[in-house]
């Protein structure tokens, strides 16, 4: 019996992603990018396994969309979110944690997905 063929939609074992869909090629000794979680090599925030969305991260926003528009994502869901008001940092400040979208209520939780899946 033969063995079944790859095809152009059969993803292959290891298949090397963006980080976002798939995890990167291992950099090896050579630096892992910002928006890069070190031991994953998915994008920071970004479960693995299931591919959702856990964690918000300036950097992966910004990887994605662009400086401005990813850090106006990130001001609107860390205010809708209830985590901290951007405005209200003093001039200049770098703050931007990670905002953990574990845990949060539905309703909440549920426009936090529909900004990202819009964006």
């Amino acid at each position: 019996m033969p063995e079944p063929q790859a095809n152009a939609s059969t993803p292959l074992p290891g298949k090397v992603g963006d980080g976002f869909s798939a995890p990167i090629e291992d950099p090896g000794e050579g630096k892992v990018p910002d928006h890069i979680h070190p031991d994953t090599l998915m994008a920071k925030g970004v479960d693995p396994e299931t591919k959702e969305t856990v964690t918000v991260n300036l950097a992966v926003l910004q990887k994605k969309h662009g400086e401005k528009k990813g850090r106006a994502l990130y001001e609107r869901i860390a205010r809708l979110g209830g985590f901290f008001n951007p405005n209200e940092e003093p001039q200049g400040s770098n703050f931007a944690p990670d905002l953990q979208l574990e845990g949060l209520d539905r309703k909440t939780r549920g426009e936090l997905d529909a900004i990202l899946s819009e964006a």
